[in-house]
């Protein structure tokens, strides 16, 4: 059936505006109710050359002549051109263009009817406005006015021009330096669309550079419908150093912002001596203002100080004292020197002297509760010593920026001197580290006069020791060269040159601290997850590869490699059983070695042989010291973990196609007697098992949270608990990552489970752990984020506490590919 030509009409002018053509079928009922006569096939055809001819006229496209009974009501014009373009196209050249906009000394011609369109603003204004009530405003007087006065905004004219220019478009060019402005506009015109659009942008465009900014915009606009402020949240806290210590110029802000750091939680892994820095550094401008102020700004500066003291003294009251504790004599030099700087300043008013002096109380109460002598703590910040600083937001010196805290570069080894023959001995021994028996002495890891024992003779947690977890991730140079090929959609590259970062987590301060640049002594490497497992003892980083089947030490106090001496850990344990894994543990101040090996059976299932090897201190060879097999596997899998002298590994045979896992056997390795007792246990749990051992008991987390506890005293499965909510919180979503193998490493330490998340995205970085308290209960705890993009391998360890504290504070830095989004915003 046809259309009848009036509707045909209201239909084509319809479609300029929408691209869509509205066709209706009647019945013969219907065609009566619409047409009151009734048409023959004469006059029916004489109403379709109607219709072709009213199209033709307009110059329409030939959509209609026969529309089917079956058909949509709505069908797409196509080939027709859409109106926004052909309005933009008009705007673009000024034709018929009723309305302008001025903003400084630049005109904007638009379309009226394009700007009602668009926003409420001009919708109402246009609609409601009149001369009288709109006297003395900027806004559109009524229907007739012709034109509009933005200058009072303030806003760049090339920003106001690409919003309008988007009422047309349907999209926005977008970048950091216009987003003020932009959010200004949308807020003023009442556009919701490009406001929404523009947050999405600050979050995907987040880095070190808008930060601070974004944070201040979204306070301002009361911006969170993308959690944004949470985003920028967890970046600033990660990164405060970065911030507030390197960027002097963002210091300096009102005190309302300052409370809203507060309250956002900005300062919650920094440092007393951070904490002090920032606020101090916030009074100078106002002090050194004071002298030639009038009485009026005089009272409002001495208020300012008031809420700065009382926000100062509430961050740091907030932290335990076993935190503050170590940094009291470094606060109280840098509190001792600020005052001497500014006693002048500081005469002029009296509240001073009552702020300090509750100041200090704090410091001083926590020195009595936890004596220390902090003294022996040094300086990590940077505070008092003047050090070569880097742009590091400068993208020609990124490399630069990552060896500002190497001491010396003579001690790295260069890949290109490494003698490929000789593999076993990359740093060759001197006459003065022999003994009389030729064999290798354990080489010095501090000064001849250090009397200090060893960290494997001191006992993990005390005053002598810290935890700590030790990072190992590509360095900014080839973070670079990642980002690049990222960009590019390749893989992985093979790293024929090697070069490393380590970093130092301090579990008690909370903080990251740098080990250095190493130049990894192999040449052509993979440098993922999988390609090394490390362990970390008495000051060394060990580094384990299968697939180069080699072991290196590398000392990180004397920056000195070692090639170990270790070929059997590598060596097929039987006939068709290569070794698959080689795992290297610290426990009981010494280096095991865990080597497993699987042999495959006839009827689908596996054997699986787990070796225990021992490094020697003298000449740094491996003794097997334990040997446990275990029968009649799937495709084997193993977690370990450390509690004391005791290493506890758990095997299980993995249902890859039913995603499960069948667990077996338990095996108990004590390194101090040497002495292995097993577990054969028989339970099916769903796979991504995470471990942790707490007062004898094993405790097992699937991926859908049943969580499942093992004695080992009694040999007894002890109770079934279910905790959904934690599955989600260490199971990091890894669709966003592009070298998943590069993004996340996990490590095992007793009672708690570790997992360094990174990502392009800053936002997305994170330290997680898993902790199984004295009660049993789990909870998971959130940690500074690692400081880098990539991350090769991570252990749990324990470091002499003076040792540890000579190392500077890490400062993170990203790619110039790192934070690449498209500029132009699609607006729906």
């Amino acid at each position: 059936m046809l259309i009848h030509p009036k509707y045909v009409v209201r239909n084509i002018i319809r479609h300029y505006f929408d691209d869509k053509l509205e066709v209706c079928n009647f019945t013969n009922d219907d065609r009566e109710s619409h047409d009151s006569s009734y048409t023959s096939s004469a006059e029916q055809d004489a109403k379709i050359k109607k219709d072709l001819e009213l199209a033709n006229l307009l110059h329409m496209p030939r959509m209609f002549p026969y529309i089917p009974i079956n058909s949509k009501p709505m069908i797409r014009a196509r080939g027709s051109p859409s109106i926004l373009s052909n309005l933009a196209e008009m705007q673009e050249n000024e034709y018929l263009c009723d309305y302008v906009i001025i903003s400084a000394d630049e005109r904007i011609v638009a379309h009226k009817i394009i700007l009602a369109a668009s926003t409420e603003f001009f919708r109402a204004a246009f609609r409601f406005g009149s001369s009288s009530n709109n006297a003395g405003t900027s806004a559109p007087d009524d229907q007739t006015s012709s034109s509009l006065d933005l200058t009072h905004l303030e806003c760049q004219p090339d920003v106001l021009r690409k919003v309008i220019r988007s009422f047309y478009t349907n999209e926005i060019d977008l970048c950091p330096e216009h987003v003020e402005d932009i959010l200004l506009l949308a807020d003023y015109l009442m556009y919701p669309e490009l406001r929404d659009r523009v947050e999405t942008y600050m979050v995907a465009s987040l880095d070190h550079n808008t930060a601070v900014l974004y944070f201040q915009l979204s306070i301002h606009y009361k911006l969170n419908t993308t959690l944004i402020q949470s985003h920028i949240s967890s970046m600033i806290q990660a990164h405060f150093h970065d911030f507030f210590v390197n960027q002097k110029e963002v210091v300096n802000v009102s005190v309302d912002t300052i409370n809203n750091y507060v309250q956002c939680g900005f300062l919650k892994h920094c440092s007393p001596l951070q904490v002090c820095f920032f606020f101090l550094s916030n009074l100078e401008t106002t002090l050194e203002n004071l002298e030639n102020s009038d009485l009026q700004y005089f009272s409002a500066s001495e208020a300012n100080i008031l809420q700065l003291f009382s926000l100062m003294h509430e961050v740091i009251t907030k932290k335990s004292s076993h935190r503050i504790t170590p940094w009291c004599g470094s606060v109280l030099k840098f509190i001792d020197e600020w005052k001497a700087k500014y006693s002048k300043e500081i005469k002029r008013t009296s509240c001073f002297e009552g702020c300090f002096k509750n100041l200090v109380m704090v410091f001083e109460e926590a020195k009595q509760e936890h004596p220390i002598d902090s003294s022996k703590v040094m300086d990590n910040t940077g505070l008092f010593t003047q050090t070569s600083t880097v742009n590091k937001y400068n993208t020609d010196l990124l490399t630069q920026a990552s060896t500002v805290d190497k001491k010396d570069n003579d001690f790295l080894t260069q890949p290109s001197t490494i003698d490929k023959s000789n593999t076993d001995l990359l740093t060759q021994p001197s006459a003065a580290d022999k003994n009389d028996t030729g064999l290798l002495t354990q080489p010095s890891t501090v000064g001849k006069n250090d009397e200090k024992p060893k960290l494997s003779d001191s006992v993990p947690g005390s005053p002598n020791s810290s935890k700590i977890l030790v990072l190992v991730a590509p360095s900014a140079e080839m973070t670079i060269r990642l980002s690049k090929d990222r960009l590019a959609n390749a893989s992985p590259p093979v790293a024929k040159f090697p070069q490393l970062e380590i970093s130092i987590y301090d579990i008690e301060m909370e903080i990251w601290r740098s080990g250095g640049l190493i130049d990894l002594p192999v040449v052509g490497t993979m440098i993922d997850k999988h390609a090394w497992r490390v362990a970390f003892l008495d000051n060394c980083l060990y580094m384990f590869s299968v697939m180069k089947q080699l072991a290196l030490e590398y000392n990180i106090l004397e920056k000195r490699w070692t090639s170990l001496t270790c070929k059997e850990p590598f060596k097929a344990h039987d006939e068709d059983a290569p070794v698959k894994s080689v795992i290297p543990v610290a426990v009981a101040g010494k280096l095991v070695v865990l080597s497993m090996s699987k042999k495959s059976r006839t009827d689908g299932t596996h054997s699986a042989q787990q070796r225990f090897y021992e490094m020697q201190p003298g000449d740094k060879s491996f003794t097997l010291v334990s040997v446990v097999e275990d029968s009649d596997m799937e495709v084997p899998i193993t977690q370990w973990t450390v509690s004391g002298d005791t290493l506890v590994s758990l095997k299980a045979g993995s249902m890859m196609y039913r995603q499960l896992s069948q667990l077996q056997y338990i095996h108990c390795y004590n390194a101090a007697t040497r002495r292995l007792s097993s577990h054969k246990i028989s339970c099916t749990m769903e796979s991504g098992i995470k471990m942790l051992l707490r007062d004898g008991c094993l405790y097992l987390l699937d991926n859908s949270g049943w969580y499942r506890s093992y004695n080992l005293d009694s040999g007894e499965w002890t109770g079934v608990t279910r905790y959904p909510e934690y599955t989600q919180s260490v199971h990091m979503d890894m669709a966003g990552y592009v070298y998943p193998a590069l993004s996340r490493v996990t490590c095992h330490s007793g009672s708690s489970r570790w997992q360094a998340s990174t990502a392009f995205e800053p936002v997305k970085a994170r330290l997680q752990e898993l902790h199984v308290g004295a009660d049993g209960e789990l909870v998971t705890l959130d940690h500074t984020p690692p400081p880098h993009e990539f991350v090769t391998a991570m252990c749990a360890a324990c470091m002499d506490t003076d040792k540890l504290r000579t190392f500077q504070q890490a400062q993170f830095e990203y790619s110039a590919f790192s934070t690449a989004v498209p500029n132009l915003i699609p607006m729906r």
